[in-house]
Order: C-alpha cells, then structure tokens, then sequence
C-alpha cells in the first residue's frame, strides 16, 4: 500500500471516529442538546485521538500488512482481530502514558477505561475499513 492510503485513512479516522464518540456522550451518557461547545469535544477528541493513531496506528497498520500478505484463508477475520488486539495496546499505552500518578497502582482494566476501550476498537475498525476502501482496486 502507498503512504497516501494510510494518511487518507487516519484523515477518515479523525473525522469519523471523535464525531461519534461525541454524539455517544451527548445522547447516550450526558443527555444533552448539541452546541457549538459540544462541537469543540470533537476536535479536542480529535486531538487526543492523532498521536496514538499516528504513532501507535499507522506503524501496526504497515506491520499487519507485512505479516497478512500471504495469508488467503479468513484474511478479513485474522486482519480485523490484528487491528483490534493493536488497537487495545495502543489504548493501554495511552493510558500509562496520560496517567498522573503511577506509584498509586495503575489500574488500566478499570470499568471507567471501557469508553476508552471502545474508542480503541472503533478508531481501529474505521482505520481498516477506510484502508480496505482507498487501497482496493478498481476494475
């Protein structure tokens, strides 16, 4: 795949993926109206999600393609658990990373980090399927 793909395909992630966690948190978890504030979550989510998309994302991107180019045989199933497991490192790392205080114990399977967990998956999911779409062929 050319590097073009995978820059579209973090570009597709960073609009998509904030934009529904927002929506999720505004309908599912605040309750809320959307506002022009409720607008700016997006792009601080969107902040938030570019450095391990960039950092963690795209190199694990590359690195799943190197190991699945001769795999045939449920390339879509053993792919999309790739990007997932990935994905979940990438939530761990994240989380280390942004934790304060890390004498305390670090509690990273935490109930709290579920959201967190979930936005993982979702970003790592639309990373793939925006990939699959830009880089196919077409006939």
């Amino acid at each position: 795949m050319k590097p073009k793909h995978f820059v579209l395909s973090s570009l597709v992630t960073l609009i998509i993926c904030p934009t529904i966690l927002q929506l999720v948190i505004l309908v599912f978890i605040a309750k809320a109206a959307i506002t022009f504030e409720s607008l700016l979550g997006i792009v601080v989510f969107m902040i938030f999600t570019l450095f391990p998309l960039v950092v963690i994302g795209i190199p694990s991107s590359i690195c799943i393609n190197l190991i699945l180019k001769r795999v045939i045989r449920a390339r879509l199933i053993i792919e999309t658990l790739f990007y997932i497991v990935f994905s979940l490192i990438g939530v761990i790392v994240t989380i280390y990373a942004l934790s304060k205080n890390r004498t305390d114990g670090l509690f990273i399977f935490d109930k709290d980090n579920l959201l967190i967990y979930s936005y993982g998956i979702l970003c790592a999911i639309t990373f793939q399927i925006s990939l699959r779409l830009i880089s196919r062929k077409k006939t």
